[in-house]
C-alpha cells in the first residue's frame, strides 16, 4: 500500500471513530438528558411569596408564584388559563440586566413590570400578547420582572419609580 493511500486510511478510520454530537461525548456513554418540553403536565409547583406595589391608590398586595431559578424561569405563566386578578408571579435573576422574556404557550394577555435592584419599577410592558414569539423588553436593565394581569399596570398608575416591596420573595 501506498504511503497516501495508508494516510487516507487511517485519516478516514480516525474521523469514523470521533463521537458524535447526538452521542452525548465518548462512544459508548449515553447521551446527556435534555429537559423535558414545557407541557401543563409537567408544569413545577411554585413557592409563593407576596409583593406590595405602592401604586397611585395606595399600597396593593399581590399573591405571586416566585420562579428563582432557569427551568422555574423557562415556565412561567405557560399553560394557565386564569390569573385572579390579586395574583401574578414574579421571576428573581442573579444579575441585573436587560431580560427578554416571549409569550410562547402562555394562554393570559399579561403586563410585564421590569423592577430594579432598588426595588423601583424601570419600566412597564404593557398588554403583551398570548403565544406570541417576540422578544418583550423596555430596554433597561432589571433584576425582578413581576406579572400581572394585561391593563393592571396602567388601572393602578404603574411605571418608572414606582416602588415594590417582596416579602419571602428570596
Amino acid at each position: 500500500m501506498r504511503p497516501v493511500q495508508l494516510a487516507s486510511l487511517l485519516l478516514l478510520a480516525l474521523v469514523a471513530c470521533q463521537p458524535t454530537p447526538a452521542s452525548g461525548g465518548k462512544p459508548g456513554t449515553p447521551p446527556p438528558q435534555r429537559r423535558a418540553e414545557p407541557t401543563a403536565e409537567n408544569r413545577p409547583a411554585f413557592p409563593w411569596a407576596k409583593v406590595v406595589v405602592e401604586a397611585k391608590d395606595g399600597a396593593i398586595p399581590l399573591k405571586v408564584e416566585v420562579a428563582r431559578n432557569d427551568p422555574e424561569r423557562s415556565y412561567g405563566l405557560m399553560f394557565k388559563k386564569e390569573l385572579p386578578a390579586d395574583q401574578g408571579m414574579v421571576f428573581v435573576f442573579q444579575d441585573n440586566r436587560e431580560h427578554t422574556f416571549w409569550m410562547r404557550n402562555t394562554f393570559i394577555p399579561l403586563d410585564m413590570i421590569f423592577i430594579g435592584e432598588d426595588r423601583k419599577v424601570v419600566g412597564v410592558y404593557e398588554n403583551a400578547e398570548p403565544f406570541s414569539l417576540a422578544r418583550m423588553s423596555v430596554g433597561q436593565p432589571s433584576r425582578y420582572v413581576l406579572e400581572v394581569n394585561a391593563g393592571w399596570a396602567r388601572s393602578h398608575g404603574v411605571g418608572p419609580g414606582t416602588q415594590i416591596r417582596f416579602e419571602g420573595v428570596e
